[in-house]
């Protein structure tokens, strides 16, 4: 129509790079960056150390669910940010193999101390864990910070 303006364009549409700003890991609320999912799988082991009722098991393990479904993803998308591209394929196998392997040994290691401590104070030892895990990624990740998208990794 003569005479009339185009719409304004939204900050995101006048960024062509804005889709991978926000696509970015460690980007947002809930982006493993800022430690949310081990906080998540923290909250789940202490309720799970105290729970009396069936509404602090069902918790717990909510907790549980969105700690561990927000940090396979985070864990995944840093590593194949941080790998150079000839390599990612090879990143993602090793992390793939720490994550079975951990599981898998682990029950050898905790098995044995839920012995002696009890499963209750197994899950509050548990949510230690998580916590000082989340810290020494926090810790780590603001020493040797996510790429932005555009910078080339190394051999890329």
């Amino acid at each position: 129509m003569p005479g009339s303006q185009p719409p304004p364009q939204s900050e995101s549409a006048s960024d062509p790079n804005a889709h991978e700003q926000a696509a970015a890991p460690g980007r947002g609320m809930a982006g493993p960056a800022n430690g949310a999912p081990m906080v998540a799988v923290a909250v789940a082991m202490f309720i799970l150390n105290g729970s009396f009722f069936q509404a602090m098991f069902l918790s717990g393990g909510f907790f549980a669910g969105l700690g561990f479904g927000m940090l396979q993803p985070g864990v995944q998308s840093f590593t194949v940010d941080r790998a150079p591209m000839r390599e990612r394929s090879a990143a993602m196998a090793t992390l793939q193999q720490a994550w079975d392997v951990g599981g898998s040994f682990g029950a050898f290691v905790i098995g044995p101390v839920q012995g002696v401590i009890g499963t209750a104070n197994t899950f509050g030892l548990t949510g230690i864990g998580a916590l000082i895990g989340a810290l020494g990624f926090i810790i780590g990740n603001a020493k040797s910070p996510t790429k932005m998208p555009g910078q080339a990794a190394a051999g890329d």
